[in-house]
């Protein structure tokens, strides 16, 4: 298992391949699975992903990923809780029973749109975390804490 320091302030990537190697970091990690094809381990418990799930690693949680199929396209996203006031002490204090929203509502889906369609824009950063605080405040009612 890997200690990850992060030399970035935070990742929002769209991509087709997770890695495969058990890491461990301050940040909490969000994986919207686009298509099926990829799994979650967390805390040696694995989760297949299949096209809309939302799979969360809170803060220092122990996860990594298996790639089913070669590719599988996703969302990924990585920030710190000490960015987000507002829910710091929860990601930090608590864990999910089980880490993964299946097949998501559509506002959710409609966050993960907009992450997309930011890229480059105006002001991006605001509205990624505008975006993020979003995606947070409607998935985490879905987790059992």
């Amino acid at each position: 298992m890997i200690y990850e320091k992060r030399r970035v302030k935070y990742t929002c990537i769209n991509g087709s391949r997770l890695v495969d190697w058990a890491h461990v970091h301050h940040e909490f990690e969000i994986v919207y699975a686009t298509e099926s094809g990829a799994a979650a381990i967390c805390d040696g418990v694995e989760y297949v992903l299949d096209e809309g799930d939302l799979f969360f690693s809170f803060p220092h949680t122990i996860h990594s990923y298996r790639m089913i199929k070669e590719k599988a396209a996703h969302t990924l996203l990585v920030f710190s809780p000490d960015d987000f006031p507002a829910f710091t002490k929860l990601l930090l204090n608590f864990r999910p029973s089980y880490p993964v929203v299946k097949n998501c509502n559509e506002r959710i889906r409609n966050i993960i749109a907009q992450l997309k369609e930011i890229k480059g824009t105006e002001y991006y950063e605001q509205k990624l975390y505008a975006y993020v605080t979003l995606l947070i405040s409607e998935a985490l009612p879905c987790l059992e804490l």
